[in-house]
């Protein structure tokens, strides 16, 4: 992105993603573009937001009116594998996983993955997603489409990226999208390796799941033993990363907490004991973890007819079981004040990259949050809980020009996020910003 002129949107109302602040009627926010500003992926920066006779707007700025607008932080997908456009796919047996390898390591595959995944971020950057987290990608291409966006050879969302997931053998994710280990020491190697790799945190998949089951109940399997998670969590803390556990039973979820990982993807029924360690977790980074729902894409199998999703039977009826444990355990933490992020599993079979404000539907519904606190969910509560808050998640004075321009008030109807007006992301203007639902996804769920 080239810019050297100052922007400044003026008449909307700007909501800033905190619940405690007011509403800023006929504002004024201006956007700087200057070196000072260019730091932490933070170009171009809010320099000022307030009532537009408060700011002083620069006489070279490009001035856009947003009268009658209402404007909110950019939002955040925490669970994302950028390689997947929701359409059905099943690779149910190894010889299958095994195909699949071979494809995406040859130069052919990697040519069509990458450009897979690049629409794939321009769609979710479309519909206002301006950060995502990349929680497993195969082949280290995530890092490869991160580093792209970030030297603005392409527009993109500001990405977060853990690589190759680690996994135990015959685990979920398996040698597609993992780096496979079998003792705390491998596991210790797993992660230098992604270090080395340049990710920005660790994900493993601590349980089983329900894309790759093989019999009922395999979905929350317990994979990984106590002593290898916490052997990531100890190294990936040392280096200063997070690490994120895919964990879908009620015992997957305490081993992974004891052990120190930062946040719970999924989820499962939670006791009093889960709840302790969610709030106060010594072993964690920041003595805290949190919880990512991901309701979107077990409600997205489950409403959509069976054989919609390509899943064997086996893995639908795992998706129903994990769908009831999700739900109950979200409930159980939304009670508790557990730290609770917005993630969709976005590219899991019939989970599109625009689905995250589906998410927001999900937990006005499941749980009866008002319209101002899923926003404040999806912006700066899930900024801190991905540890990017110093830079993004709030409309505020310092933090990247992360921001969607809504036709009206989502405090009214959260609709209006579905469709931004326009898309700020770092402080590249997208005006009048498109995106073609997938209608193989959009029919096989319904068109809802």
């Amino acid at each position: 992105m080239s810019q050297s002129r100052p922007v400044v949107l003026v008449g909307a109302a700007v909501i800033d993603g905190h619940l405690e602040t007011a509403v800023i009627p006929d504002a004024a926010i201006l956007i700087d573009y200057s070196d000072e500003h260019d730091n932490g992926g933070r170009n171009g920066v809010i320099v000022a937001v307030d009532g537009r006779d408060q700011v002083k707007i620069p006489p070279d700025a490009r001035v856009i009116d947003c009268s009658g607008k209402y404007i909110i932080p950019g939002l955040i997908n925490a669970h994302v594998h950028m390689i997947g456009n929701g359409k059905p796919r099943s690779y149910s047996t190894q010889k299958q996983r095994e195909r699949l390898a071979r494809i995406l390591r040859s130069l052919p595959g990697r040519i069509i993955a990458t450009a897979m995944m690049k629409r794939n971020v321009q769609t979710a950057l479309a519909s206002g997603v301006t950060t995502l987290r990349a929680v497993g990608d195969p082949c280290l291409y995530d890092i490869a489409v991160r580093n792209r966006v970030n030297a603005g050879k392409y527009r993109g969302p500001r990405i977060l990226t853990a690589g190759k997931i680690l996994c135990a053998s015959g685990g979920h994710g398996g040698e597609v999208f993992g780096r496979v280990a079998d003792s705390p020491w491998e596991f210790r190697k797993g992660v230098r390796l992604a270090v080395a790799d340049d990710v920005d945190f660790i994900k493993i998949t601590s349980t089983g799941g329900v894309t790759d089951a093989k019999r009922p109940g395999e979905a929350g399997r317990p994979h990984m033993t106590p002593d290898e998670i916490a052997a990531v969590c100890d190294e990936a803390h040392r280096a200063g990363l997070l690490v994120a556990a895919h964990a879908e039973s009620s015992d997957g979820v305490m081993e992974a907490l004891e052990a120190g990982v930062d946040t719970i993807e999924h989820g499962a029924e939670l006791t009093d004991d889960h709840i302790e360690l969610f709030l106060d977790n010594p072993n964690s980074l920041r003595g805290y973890s949190a919880l990512i729902p991901t309701l979107t894409v077990v409600m997205n199998i489950t409403e959509a007819a069976p054989e919609a999703s390509a899943l064997t039977k086996v893995q639908y009826d795992n998706a129903w079981r994990i769908r009831e444990e999700m739900i109950a355990g979200f409930k159980t933490a939304y009670a508790a004040g557990v730290k609770i992020g917005v993630g969709t599993d976005g590219g899991a079979p019939l989970t599109p990259p625009y689905d995250t404000v589906r998410e927001l539907f999900h937990f006005m519904g499941v749980i009866g949050m008002n319209h101002r606190e899923v926003i404040h969910r999806a912006t700066i509560d899930t900024a801190r809980i991905i540890g990017v808050d110093d830079v993004t998640g709030s409309i505020e004075a310092g933090k990247s020009a992360d921001l969607l321009v809504l036709d009206g008030d989502p405090t009214n109807d959260i609709r209006f996020l579905e469709r931004p007006w326009m898309v700020v992301a770092r402080g590249d203007v997208i005006e009048k910003p498109r995106y073609t639902p997938n209608g193989t996804v959009e029919r096989l769920r319904g068109g809802s």
